[in-house]
């Protein structure tokens, strides 16, 4: 990786970066890029699995992070050998993806045959990705109870009983962030997305004689114990 970024971006003549023009660089990464990953196809469908696989693992994180505080809450001791998780962070960093995921899919021609997200988990996702990351302004709008617009006034026409930055948890129905982007229907559409997408990815390399990389996260289980 190190000699493809000095051979795209250093001048051979000098020994100083130089700014290269866009078909300079596609030039350049053609040779080294094989030419079934230049597929656009291939692209699509590589992206929306990578972004897939980065909202189950946030998926993952933010049902670890629960069941940490949970159990700071109930005065429990600490589980050992876990990652160190932040709820709220991962609930952001879970949108962010999620989000991406959204572009990913848009992204992809309806030819690839990749599953969708529902309408409902795509609003819930855009507006709740667009509400945490502009925390600094929808937070003290809140807060101060001052007349709602954007991203929140969106929020609460689809779901009347929104909670923003809340986070509601049964055994029976499990995590819901904010009142309107349920976890466990989220994981059950975006592993089939993620399914779907690896298998139509693997299926470009394959008939290019490349051997399959990717391989899909095992499975998550949202009941708290």
């Amino acid at each position: 990786m190190l000699l493809l970024a000095a051979q795209l971006f250093a001048a051979p003549d000098r020994g100083r970066l130089r700014r290269h023009t866009a078909s300079e660089l596609q030039e350049s990464l053609g040779r080294f890029v094989p030419a079934e990953l230049r597929s656009d196809d291939a692209f699509a469908s590589g992206n929306v699995f990578s972004w897939a696989r980065a909202v189950l693992l946030q998926l993952s994180r933010t049902n670890l992070a629960f069941a940490i505080e949970q159990r700071k809450r109930l005065g429990e001791p600490p589980l050992d050998g876990v990652p160190l998780v932040d709820q709220h962070a991962d609930i952001q960093f879970l949108l962010i993806a999620a989000n991406h995921l959204v572009t990913a899919l848009n992204r992809c021609k309806k030819r690839v045959g990749l599953p969708q997200l529902s309408a409902p988990l795509k609003q819930a996702v855009t507006t709740l990705r667009d509400i945490y990351e502009h925390w600094e302004t929808t937070q003290p709008a809140l807060t101060r109870q001052l007349p709602v617009k954007g991203a929140v006034a969106k929020l609460l026409a689809a779901h009347p009983e929104a909670t923003p930055f809340g986070l509601r948890w049964t055994r029976d129905e499990g995590m819901t962030i904010a009142g309107a982007l349920h976890l466990p229907t989220l994981f059950g559409e975006v592993r089939e997305i993620a399914e779907v997408s690896r298998t139509v990815y693997n299926d470009f390399m394959s008939a290019h004689h490349s051997e399959p990389e990717i391989v899909l996260i095992p499975p998550i289980d949202f009941i708290l114990d």
